[in-house]
């Protein structure tokens, strides 16, 4: 018998003019997306150059040094800007009697690093800086964990020991929980409530990554931050579409399964300036952050940090749960919605307050859609008809209360490809097995609508899908689905476990002509 996947690896490449899609696992993988894999070519990404490049259209230069040691809660650093020398700490790491040129002229940290719309030492930018330290943090506890589990049997680690020991894994240089300028910040936006250092740290894991030392604390906290989102997010020139460049990576649903989102961090690659890749890769979260899983505060709590740390680099697409309503039906419905759980970290009242906060300032004024170099567009649910352009999206009024407040928001993040796969009887739209107007679409449409708005794929997600990605009508749309093990229930009923993937989009510079590749990058089920 042939390889069962040569007719689908021509049928993408023939597909795509200058996108290429394959699959890579790691570690012990599916066979079926390993023989994939031999079929792709590695891809060779120049970041240093692409990188520099754009700081030369800025015509403007920063020079910084990072200085990390094990067991500190953070790498420490020095900046030098024109005509200075450099700041107190590492003076060191340069000459002596230096002085920066003034055409090396730097700007801010935080203007060189994701462009914060908060200057760095404000309470805002601190508190964002904060949660984003302690998930990695958290992140270097997980990746020595010894026994791999589903989210909702993991027991998150108690960060008390500043002296456990570390695995040998790099990314690992960094320490204990932060709390550095933190120390006042609660009271600037807490009433009086203040973060601690993460010797004294709760163990609820929301206490954890804010730093507070109480639901009270935490709470006040939270509406800081997310307050702080909603302003980086009204700062979006054009709201429904975020513009994102290679190299990126995509995750799917995540459905409050935080222990999922630092696994992927561990194994390709955190969103950290300090012992990450942010600095030269993009990240989209395409939604459904919340509902079902056992961590979606505190998913969401990290999101909303890496976006105001990060606004440049971070893009966030609404899904279909981030809606009030939703959340509230699904509690309804027993099935651990978002607003049920806020309540239960925060305490009823102020649970309540927050998650009237996050609606008002982060759920509404979400953007629906990120397109990638021009080609690669990426929506939560699906294109729905296929009837509309990029365009379109510029005439959603903002901000959207609820996705069917407007019918094509409802159609991004609700529609589905037909599920009868990409033979003759799945062409064009039909009504959804879903109901309420939801639609499903065909290959013929899919393409279609490629082809009109210039693209050369859409990446969506939405659906649960066995091995966390699934490449699907010709290879103009692939759906993605992080969340792995996401219809596990128990110990005694493992239901329908799944690995999770994320997507990577690089430049291949080393074709010919300029390719972008899609790779998904998949972390398998946890077979409990």
């Amino acid at each position: 018998m042939g390889d069962p996947t040569e007719g689908l690896t021509k049928a993408m490449s023939d597909a795509f003019s200058v996108v290429e899609m394959s699959v890579e696992d790691s570690a012990t993988r599916s066979p079926f997306l390993s023989a994939l894999t031999g079929h792709a070519k590695t891809a060779s990404v120049n970041h240093v150059g692409n990188d520099l490049a754009h700081k030369v259209v800025h015509d403007t230069r920063f020079v910084e040094v990072h200085l990390g040691k094990p067991a500190l809660k953070h790498a420490e650093s020095v900046a030098a800007t024109a005509g200075d020398a450099p700041t107190a700490g590492h003076e060191e790491a340069f000459a002596d009697h230096f002085h920066m040129d003034p055409c090396f002229a730097g700007r801010d940290v935080a203007e060189c690093i994701g462009g914060s719309l908060f200057a760095a030492g404000s309470p805002e930018f601190d508190l964002a800086e904060t949660v984003v330290d302690n998930a990695i943090s958290l992140l270097r506890r997980v990746a020595g964990e010894r026994k791999d589990e589903p989210d909702l049997l993991w027991h998150p680690p108690h960060l008390r020991s500043e002296r456990a020991a570390a695995p040998s894994n790099p990314l690992h240089a960094m320490g204990g929980l932060a709390s550095g300028a933190m120390g006042g910040l609660a009271h600037a936006v807490g009433g009086g409530h203040r973060a601690t250092r993460r010797d004294d740290a709760p163990e609820c894991l929301t206490q954890t990554l804010l730093g507070a030392t109480d639901r009270d604390a935490a709470a006040a906290l939270t509406t800081t931050l997310f307050k702080a989102v909603g302003a980086t997010l009204r700062d979006n020139p054009s709201p429904a579409l975020n513009v994102a460049r290679a190299p990126c990576k995509i995750f799917g649903d995540i459905h409050g399964q935080f222990r999922d989102l630092l696994l992927f961090f561990v194994e390709f690659g955190c969103p950290s300036h300090r012992c990450g890749d942010v600095e030269y890769c993009e990240y989209v979260f395409n939604g459904d952050w919340v509902d079902r899983g056992h961590h979606q505060l505190e998913t969401v709590l990290l999101l909303a940090a890496l976006k105001v740390r990060y606004p440049r680099r971070i893009h966030l697409n609404r899904g279909n749960h981030e809606s009030a309503e939703m959340n509230a039906g699904m509690s309804a419905r027993g099935e651990s919605g978002f607003d049920a759980d806020v309540r239960a970290k925060l305490g009823e009242w102020a649970g309540d307050e927050v998650f009237k906060v996050i609606q008002a300032e982060f759920f509404r004024w979400l953007p629906v859609a990120t397109v990638i170099e021009s080609a690669v567009l990426v929506v939560h649910g699906g294109i729905g008809d296929g009837k509309w352009t990029l365009g379109d999206l510029s005439d959603i009024p903002y901000p959207v209360e609820e996705p069917r407040d407007h019918p094509l928001v409802w159609q991004l993040l609700w529609s589905d490809p037909d599920w009868r796969g990409d033979g003759e009887e799945a062409r064009g739209v039909h009504e959804s097995e879903r109901g309420l107007d939801v639609k499903v679409f065909g290959p013929d449409v899919s393409r279609a609508f490629c082809h009109m708005n210039g693209l050369k794929c859409v990446v969506r997600s939405h659906e649960y899908v066995p091995q966390g990605v699934m490449i699907q009508h010709g290879g103009y749309l692939a759906t993605v689905f992080s969340a792995r093990d996401y219809d596990y229930h128990d110990a005694k009923d493992t239901g329908a476990q799944n690995d999770g993937a994320i997507i990577s989009v690089t430049h291949d510079a080393g074709a010919d002509r300029d390719v972008l590749r899609l790779k998904a990058k998949i972390i398998q089920k946890t077979g409990v």
